[in-house]
């Protein structure tokens, strides 16, 4: 079967514009369609080592947030957050970067305790500030920590 130089033209300009935009997208890029409005965050702490967890308040009830070890790219983490909820999702976030989608839903594990398995998303940058976006019903607290 013979393709007509017209066609092949075509096909070339579609797969380079194609191209372009996927990579545009995965370095960062954002257009007004694909951008989604942020949250404004209830609460915003400081806690540089899950590993140890720390503690926080929203409203009158308090919250423990911890992970299984040191935050690392290397492996899955298990999130752990005890306290009132009827939902919670986690999210890793950096400062004015995109990290592309990554949310888990923890999974209730008995009264008050929250569980997930969580994996850092890829920084090409080697950034080692991160930022955890916990959503537990519909108050959303923002979390700065630090890889170890």
């Amino acid at each position: 079967m013979t393709v007509k130089p017209a066609v092949r033209l075509l096909l070339g300009v579609f797969a380079a514009i194609s191209a372009t935009l996927i990579l545009a997208i995965n370095l960062g890029w954002r257009p007004d369609w694909l951008q989604s409005a942020a949250a404004v965050p209830t609460l915003d702490l400081a806690c540089p080592d899950l590993a140890r967890g720390c503690n926080f308040k929203l409203g009158d009830k308090g919250y423990r947030i911890t992970t299984d070890g040191p935050i690392s790219g290397k492996h899955p983490m298990q999130l752990d957050l005890a306290g009132p909820a009827t939902s919670v999702h986690a999210s890793w976030q950096m400062a004015g970067m995109a990290m592309g989608p990554n949310r888990y839903r923890l999974q209730a594990g008995g009264t008050g305790t929250w569980h997930t398995s969580t994996l850092l998303p890829i920084c090409t940058q080697g950034r080692h500030d991160w930022l955890l976006i916990l959503q537990i019903d519909s108050q959303i607290v923002q979390i700065r920590t630090i890889q170890q």
